[in-house]
This record gives structure tokens, C-alpha cells and sequence, in this order.
């Protein structure tokens, strides 16, 4: 009996582990956000937050193909300057380490389940593969490395 609950122990641990290494896990919201390169939501300074969650439109640069800001959530840097951020779709191990040639995305894309995301903050990068997200109560679960260049070691 040992033998089988500790083989299920090791199975189901290893299915939790997603396949990535050295990435830390997140929980970003819209009041507080998340500071990557401390790996908190900083709700005594939130201003120190690199990213906060919003469910909001767009509106510049115009584009009519984006979808309506019903049900769908985006992220916006806490300091309201420009986010430059990178979807890089759904990615299934961790093969993006050097983003020197990446091209950011305009408009910002909303934020998806199971995406890897590449962000410019304002200490440094990090590399975002999105768990979880509830536009309901505007929170996103994820897991992240952060960098402080453009090359991930």
C-alpha cells in the first residue's frame, strides 16, 4: 500500500510541473499588481508594482478587429507609461531565452491562458506563461522568470 500511495505522489507531482524549469509562480490583480523582480504584489508601495490586471479597451491605435473589452482583461504598466509587451502564443517547453530581436505587440494583446508573454518592465524583463484567469474577479495566475536583460539564462 505504501508503494502505490508514494508512486501517486510521484506521479501527480510530476504532472503539476508543467514541463518548465526555474520559474517562479505569480498572482497579479488589479489593485495591487506585481513587483517581478522582488516576486511580490507590493501593497504597501504599489507604485514599486511593475504590471496591475484591467479590463479595458484599447482605443488607440484604433484597430475594429480587436475583440470588445466584455470578458476579456489586458495588462497595463502601474505607472501608466507604455507597456511594451510580446505574445508569444502557446508554448509548450521553454525555447525562448533571447528576445534582443523581439517585435512588441500594438494594439496590447489580452491576455490568454496558457500564452507565454514577454515583457519590458521597469527594472528589467520577464518571461509570463499564464496558468489561470478570471475576468469575473480581474486575477491572473501564472508563472514567471525575471531578467535583467533581454537574455534568460
Amino acid at each position: 500500500m505504501k508503494k502505490i500511495l508514494i508512486l501517486l505522489i510521484i506521479i501527480f507531482a510530476s504532472c503539476s510541473n508543467n514541463n518548465i524549469n526555474n520559474y517562479q509562480s505569480c498572482y497579479i490583480d488589479f489593485t495591487y499588481g506585481f513587483d517581478f523582480s522582488n516576486g511580490i504584489p507590493d501593497s504597501i508601495y504599489p507604485s514599486n508594482n511593475d504590471i496591475i490586471v484591467q479590463n479595458w479597451y484599447p482605443y488607440e491605435p484604433v484597430d475594429t478587429t480587436y475583440p470588445s473589452h466584455d470578458g476579456y482583461l489586458w495588462f497595463k504598466k502601474s505607472d501608466n507609461t507604455n507597456l511594451r509587451i510580446a505574445d508569444l502564443g502557446i508554448v509548450e517547453s521553454d525555447t525562448f531565452n533571447d528576445f534582443t530581436n523581439v517585435s512588441y505587440d500594438l494594439p496590447i494583446p489580452i491576455i490568454e491562458s496558457e500564452h507565454m508573454y514577454f515583457i519590458e518592465l521597469k527594472d528589467g524583463y520577464v518571461k509570463l506563461i499564464i496558468n489561470s484567469i478570471s475576468p469575473s474577479t480581474w486575477e491572473i495566475w501564472g508563472d514567471y522568470i525575471f531578467s535583467e536583460s533581454k537574455i534568460f539564462q
